[in-house]
C-alpha cells in the first residue's frame, strides 16, 4: 500500500474546489507568476520556473507540517492494533453465538470477574484490527 504520507503529498496539488476555478498547484502557480523576477520558462514552456519552485517549496513545506503528526498517528494505530490482536483472535472461538451473549471472565482461581465483555465486542475488535491494518 501507498505510504499514506507520500500519498498526500502527490495528491495535495490537485485539491479543487468550486471558487478556484482550478486545483490548488496551478492557483499558486499563477498567482506566484505575478511576482516572478525571471521570465525563464519550465520543461512544458508553460509556467515560468520560479512559479513552480515557489509552488513545490510551499507544498514542500506544508508536507513537512504534516508529516510528523501523521508518523505519530501511524504509531498509536499500530500500537492500538497490538492491543486488540488478542481479542480479534478470541472472536473466532465463538462462531455460532449471537454478538450480544456475555462472555464472563474469570481470575486465576475461577472466580468469574467484575466485567463481562460480548462476542460482538471481541469481533468488533477485530473488524476495528482489520481496518487499521488495510488503512495503513
Amino acid at each position: 500500500m501507498t505510504d499514506i504520507v507520500e500519498r498526500l503529498r502527490r495528491t495535495l496539488p490537485g485539491i479543487q474546489t468550486d471558487d478556484m476555478g482550478d486545483n490548488l498547484a496551478i492557483t499558486l502557480a499563477s498567482d506566484f507568476e505575478k511576482f516572478c523576477a525571471s521570465e525563464e520558462l519550465d520543461d512544458s514552456g508553460t509556467w515560468k520556473q520560479e512559479a513552480i519552485d515557489k509552488t513545490n517549496r510551499l507544498f514542500d513545506a506544508i508536507h513537512a507540517h504534516y508529516s510528523p503528526e501523521i508518523t505519530r498517528l501511524r504509531a498509536l494505530v499500530e500500537e492500538m492494533g497490538k492491543a486488540l490482536e488478542p481479542f480479534a483472535l478470541h472472536a473466532e472461538c465463538w462462531p455460532h453465538e449471537q454478538d450480544f451473549d456475555l462472555l464472563t471472565t474469570s481470575d486465576e482461581d475461577g472466580n468469574a470477574a467484575s466485567r463481562d465483555f460480548t462476542v460482538g465486542d471481541l469481533r468488533r475488535a477485530r473488524a476495528t484490527l482489520a481496518k487499521a491494518k488495510e488503512q495503513t
